[in-house]
């Protein structure tokens, strides 16, 4: 590897955090000449890897792009010359300060991007005051026109007049009635809108993922769903008949979050689900409880590898053993939320009835599953024929705490050879007994 080449992997690692501290570095130096001497397209490579990072709180942001054109004029000439460097654009609509200058922003990302895809994230209040609307007006159909990746958030508390005739006018969900021929993706964290007179997304021919939180997705033209491969609903009280459509409208669906319970409406009871036509595609399934699923019929889900429940019984009055699963024989990764309210009791007979259910599984994932002391004694049972093909297993979250069920655990472990991976994330698990787990596990990782 010649000089600048070995400058250049010590400069910018593979990590945003320390190439973000690199540019910064050659910034505040004043003398970034290490820059001058690499190749441009290895420096354009490692700027566009700068500026596409996308902040898990914060979403897609346009100052890395900014920043970076500041430093020196090579650099400059870099980022102007190639359209790729400018993959962002973020708008928040709350703070009234910001759109003094929107206009330009946003006329410099659309320049310089000249019509690529833009990762755009719109934050606003439920209810935009007129003036800003105007301004909004002059700028969101452009921004969305160019938008592959969308994320609108509102960004103050639900409001008492969602079902006022005036909240669509006002809010920034009304420019979804436009044409968004490249948007691909969508997340929408938003308070519905009763009165809404306009069905959204009227064209989008290319959006295979769709998040909603809060809003639902009755508001979507029909056919809005015909290439989606993931969807989430959240908060949004999916209906027997939102389901029943997904069926039929929604034939590559590969992935199908519901973190909800399934709520019955006047078009739909939940002994409808028996109509709901197979998910031939859908691999990873996430519900809120073992009762939800067990609304589903057999069949439906026949090639599902994946099936995640948040283990929120919404009936407790009735016994676990009542309810009658699907049969999903493809099901090899079971991922369980075990940091609702529910007695640890009553928590392990469910985590054993699914466990039952499929003993297939090669890969378990316990999220907060607590006290888990009289959890892997259950498992060692004769009776009890489960994980004997269990190859991955993941704890998160709170477990072992002051030392509970760390002996049960590795009693557990020392049945279980056909065990390869063991991972143990923010755990309480003793990091000095990671060598005792090495015994019976090739591979652990405590973090």
């Amino acid at each position: 590897m010649s000089a600048p080449h070995h400058d250049l992997e010590q400069q910018f690692p593979r990590t945003t955090e320390t190439a973000g501290d690199g540019l910064s570095d050659a910034h505040d130096s004043g003398s970034p000449q290490f820059s001058m001497r690499l190749p441009v397209e290895l420096v354009s490579r490692v700027l566009l890897f700068f500026v596409s990072h996308v902040d898990e709180q914060k979403g897609p942001r346009a100052q890395r792009s900014f920043f970076v054109t500041s430093i020196c004029r090579t650099w400059r000439q870099i980022m102007l010359s190639s359209s790729c460097h400018w993959p962002m654009l973020y708008l928040d609509i709350h703070r009234g300060r910001g759109l003094a200058s929107a206009a330009e922003y946003v006329d410099t990302i659309l320049e310089r991007s000249r019509g690529r895809r833009l990762r755009v994230r719109l934050t606003a209040p439920f209810s935009i005051d007129y003036e800003r609307m105007a301004t909004l007006e002059q700028l969101i159909p452009r921004i969305i026109s160019y938008a592959g990746e969308l994320e609108i958030q509102q960004c103050d508390m639900p409001a008492a007049n969602s079902d006022d005739a005036r909240a669509f006018d006002n809010s920034i969900i009304k420019f979804l009635v436009l044409p968004t021929p490249l948007l691909h993706s969508l997340s929408i964290v938003y308070e519905d809108i009763a009165s809404a007179p306009f069905s959204l997304l009227p064209f989008a021919p290319h959006l295979q993922s769709l998040k909603l939180v809060w809003y639902g997705l009755h508001n979507f033209c029909p056919d809005v769903v015909q290439n989606l491969r993931a969807i989430m609903l959240s908060l949004a009280d999916p209906t027997p008949a939102t389901i029943i459509s997904l069926s039929a409208n929604a034939p590559l669906l590969a992935h199908m979050d519901l973190r909800d319970f399934i709520t019955e409406d006047e078009n739909s009871t939940l002994d409808d689900l028996a109509k709901v036509s197979p998910f031939t595609h859908l691999r990873t399934l996430h519900l809120t409880s073992i009762a939800s699923l067990s609304h589903f019929p057999t069949g439906v889900f026949p090639v599902l590898t994946t099936l995640e429940l948040s283990m929120f019984e919404d009936d407790e009055e009735v016994p676990v053993e009542h309810y009658r699963l699907p049969s999903l024989p493809l099901v090899r990764t079971l991922r369980l939320s075990c940091d609702h309210p529910v007695s640890q009791s009553d928590l392990w007979r469910n985590v054993l009835f699914l466990l039952l259910h499929f003993p297939h599984i090669e890969r378990l994932d316990l999220h907060s599953p607590g006290d888990t002391r009289a959890f892997w004694p259950r498992l060692l049972a004769p009776s009890v024929p489960s994980l004997r093909q269990l190859q991955t297993l993941v704890i998160a979250g709170s477990a072992f705490e002051g030392g509970c069920g760390v002996g049960e655990f590795v009693k557990f472990l020392e049945t279980r050879h056909h065990l390869r991976r063991l991972e143990l994330r923010k755990t309480s698990f003793p990091s000095w007994m990671e060598s005792l787990l090495l015994l019976n596990v090739p591979s652990v990782l405590i973090e």
